[in-house]
């Protein structure tokens, strides 16, 4: 943005420049073209605050600038001249002081089920949130500021949040986001999907977003992770690294996009060997460390060294428990889901990343664009710009398994390996 006291440098700049060439010229023309130069100016100055707009109180402020000058004349044989000539001009001009604060022309707001730092779901749609801010600013030149639970660029685009917002706390959290005026409201929770329609009837100007979304308002979409490619490569994936012949994945609520995931696993598993024994396990919850542990130690004890956790806080439980496995002098792997958790712990061999953050910073930018459009799902795949991936620790696995299931990857991108979506338990 150009502020006044911006303007106010360039006048500066700008008459210096000017009356550094005046100088160079006929001494006797120097005047005129510097008034010249600083009535244009003057002029630019009062016309771009106009333009600009700032109704705010005015400030006088006198300019003097000050150029000296110094030529040698001299000729072939000629006795050498030296001319000293100084300029000074002084301008008063008169410019806006700051403006006030103003609030910001587009506010958006995400309610997060989690917790910021989960490495897992909600972090991701967090760091989404970052990302478009980095983007945003860049691209209007402007700053970036950061509160607790806000980030603004410049004083153009403000992003709130709250996290570890539980469904029968998220309609209160949501409609006072949409009473303070946020014209896009991201609930990254299904479970809250009624405290969102309830919400869009009393709000029908804000739109509003959730995951796994399957019904709709006109201002009410839905975005779906796709995650079955990447989940069946991670079947691949446990498949080769097995040797109990048991593998084992939790999930947290039979929702489509889980639902697909834990059946892209087991297809995955059978694809290298159908003889392998996949155990299922439902927690009912996504963030219960506990419920977690408690899982992953269920499939342990039942025989599974390789296990996949689609989850955000019972992949962190599943994690310690592999963990403790390992410990004991056992042979135990996992593979992590939601987001990128082979940071975690050197027991995760891969993960399978939706790419929360890609996807809210697509529907942040859209918004933003005026592209975004409510009454409609929108959805991401392993193949899609945004959308999920599984990422591998390939220092943590054999290279030729890796190699294996980087071939499979291509072939599934090649349209030679066909993952189906199966969203019922137990297909």
């Amino acid at each position: 943005m150009i502020t006044p006291q911006l303007k106010v440098n360039y006048l500066r700049l700008y008459l210096s420049m000017a009356l550094c060439k005046q100088c160079s010229e006929v001494v006797s023309m120097e005047a005129k073209l510097v008034a010249s130069v600083v009535i244009a100016l003057i002029i630019g100055l009062i016309v771009g605050a106009a333009v600009m707009g700032y109704a705010v109180p005015k400030a006088t402020e006198t300019i003097t600038t000050t150029v000296t000058t110094t030529k040698t004349i001299a000729a072939t044989g000629a006795v050498t001249t030296t001319v000293t000539t100084t300029v000074t001009t002084t301008a008063t001009i008169t410019t806006a002081t700051s403006p006030p604060p103003v609030a910001p022309k587009f506010k958006i707001a995400l309610s997060l089920p989690g917790s910021i730092n989960d490495r897992g779901w909600t972090q991701g749609a967090y760091e989404g949130a970052l990302k478009a801010a980095e983007r945003l600013a860049a691209m209007y030149g402007v700053e970036v500021s950061k509160g607790p639970n806000w980030i603004k660029v410049g004083d153009i685009i403000e992003i709130a949040w709250t996290e570890n917002v539980h469904p029968a706390e998220a309609e209160r959290v949501i409609r006072d986001y949409a009473a303070r005026g946020y014209g896009l409201v991201i609930v990254h929770d299904y479970p809250a999907k009624d405290a969102i329609l309830s919400a869009a009837e009393d709000y029908p100007d804000i739109i509003f977003a959730y995951p796994t979304g399957d019904e709709f308002r006109p201002n009410v979409l839905g975005y779906w992770f796709w995650a079955h490619e990447p989940s069946f490569l991670a079947g691949v994936l446990a498949a080769k690294l097995t040797k109990t012949k048991v593998v084992g994945t939790y999930y947290a609520i039979p929702i489509p996009t889980i639902v697909c995931c834990v059946n892209a696993f087991k297809a995955g598993v059978h694809y290298v060997d159908p003889t392998i024994e996949v155990k299922v396990i439902e927690t009912g919850t996504f963030e219960d460390v506990e419920k977690g542990y408690e899982a992953a130690m269920a499939l342990i004890d039942a025989g599974c060294d390789v296990i996949y956790g689609t989850g955000d806080g019972i992949n962190v439980g599943g994690i310690q428990a592999v963990e403790k496995a390992v410990s004991e002098g056992k042979e135990v792997y996992f593979i992590g889901g939601c987001g990128d958790q082979t940071g975690l712990s050197d027991v995760v061999v891969a993960s399978v990343d939706w790419d929360a953050s890609g996807v809210i910073t697509m529907l942040i930018t859209q918004y933003l664009q005026g592209a975004l459009q409510g009454g409609r799902k929108y959805e991401f795949t392993m193949a899609s710009l945004e959308g999920p991936r599984l990422a591998i620790a390939k220092d943590r696995v054999p290279a030729d398994v890796y190699d294996y299931v980087m071939s499979v990857f291509n072939d599934i991108l090649l349209g030679n390996i066909i993952v189906e979506r199966v969203t019922t338990i137990g297909e």
